[in-house]
């Protein structure tokens, strides 16, 4: 394979389903509304380690980077290239329960499989939950909080 082709193969695709007025489809028959159309939302072609990711997301200097530490040793994929799991089951650079999160991510478009997907929905968790989302590792992180 080329190489340079390999290099563009994107990593993960996120899709929407959009519900289109009366369209003409193929040979000219009308199609009733709504028929779902999937559109790509986003498309990660980027590889971002998690430091990257989180610095992107969170900014310099966020707890969230400790929590990430302290959930994960900052790692998403294990050495055989699978999410990481966790021994409850959650998944990735947060440790993000798929069993509770998985339908919220889906309607935002945040594939928690991939390291910016993770990153973006512990961001979301953050608004929704706050801080004490990560409450079962504060021992490790909570020395961190600032003022």
């Amino acid at each position: 394979m080329n190489l340079l082709k390999s290099l563009l193969v994107p990593i993960a695709i996120a899709t929407t389903t959009i519900f289109t007025p009366i369209d003409r489809g193929l040979n000219g028959v009308y199609l009733e509304p709504p028929y779902p159309m999937l559109v790509p939302t986003y498309v990660e072609t980027v590889e971002y380690t998690p430091e990257t990711a989180i610095k992107e997301v969170f900014g310099e200097n966020s707890v969230m980077y400790r929590i990430a530490q302290c959930e994960s040793n900052l790692t998403h994929f294990t050495a055989s290239g699978e999410v990481l799991k966790g021994y409850t089951g959650d998944i990735g650079l947060f440790q993000i329960a798929p069993q509770y999160w998985s339908k919220e991510a889906e309607r935002l478009n945040y594939d928690i499989y991939t390291i910016m997907g993770n990153a973006l929905m512990a961001k979301h968790i953050l608004s929704v939950q706050g801080i004490g989302a990560w409450n079962p590792s504060r021992h490790c992180w909570g020395g961190f909080l600032t003022e």
